[in-house]
């Protein structure tokens, strides 16, 4: 505040306001700056991205960990339906898993094609793609049949699956006791067939009992 005078009647102090001060002042840009770097690291520019992808990560690509259910799917039909079935499984025998295989040996039994289900059972066994369920499957449509001759192929079979290391089922037992009561001297054997069941620790259920009496039946053994 500034004070003045005015002359006159005598010194009257007049007090005046200053005026405002405009400045001129223009700060200067901001220039780009780097960050002071340490010793064992470059200068980062502060208008660089921290976040980009590193240049020298490669991308592998990666193969699938199984095959898919529609091209197993596939195989399993060309398979079924070839007129050629070595070359069939030549061809798509390799993706499928035994599951597979079983469904495509079943598939033959019940269509009767006694030549196809051999030939498919041979291969799963070179191939080594073969369980329990696929010799009680195919032991089960060998003994379909009412010539001696088969029960004694399913017999065979039976005791190559156990020499194989492969454990009868509940099944195997039933298959081949129905197949005892279909030949001479079955008793012998069905009785034989029950005496090994126990032993391994299975239990005779409602239709393998019931076979069993069937047999006992037809030998007079009741």
């Amino acid at each position: 505040m500034e004070m003045s005078y005015l002359f006159g009647n005598g010194l009257q102090p007049i007090l005046t306001r200053p005026s405002p001060i405009t400045s001129t002042f223009t700060p200067p840009p901001i220039l780009p700056s780097t960050v002071r770097p340490s010793k064992n690291s470059q200068p980062i520019s502060a208008t660089a991205t921290f976040f980009s992808e590193p240049t020298n990560v490669s991308h592998k690509y990666q193969k699938p960990l199984s095959i898919s259910y529609t091209a197993r799917q596939s195989a399993i039909l060309d398979i079924q339906e070839s007129s050629d079935l070595d070359s069939a499984l030549a061809r798509s025998g390799g993706m499928l898993k035994v599951q597979d295989l079983n469904i495509i040996l079943r598939h033959f039994g019940k269509l009767n094609r006694w030549q196809e289900l051999s030939q498919l059972f041979d291969w799963m066994q070179k191939h080594g793609k073969i369980n329990i369920s696929s010799y009680s499957s195919y032991i089960k449509f060998l003994g379909n049949s009412l010539r001696s001759g088969k029960f004694e192929s399913s017999i065979k079979l039976f005791h190559q699956m156990k020499q194989g290391g492969l454990k009868p089922d509940v099944v195997t037992y039933s298959t081949l006791l129905a197949g005892c009561n279909k030949v001479k001297l079955g008793y012998s054997k069905a009785l034989e067939l029950v005496e090994e069941l126990k032993y391994n620790g299975l239990h005779m259920d409602s239709v393998i009992y019931g076979t069993f009496l069937a047999v006992c039946a037809s030998n007079n053994q009741m």
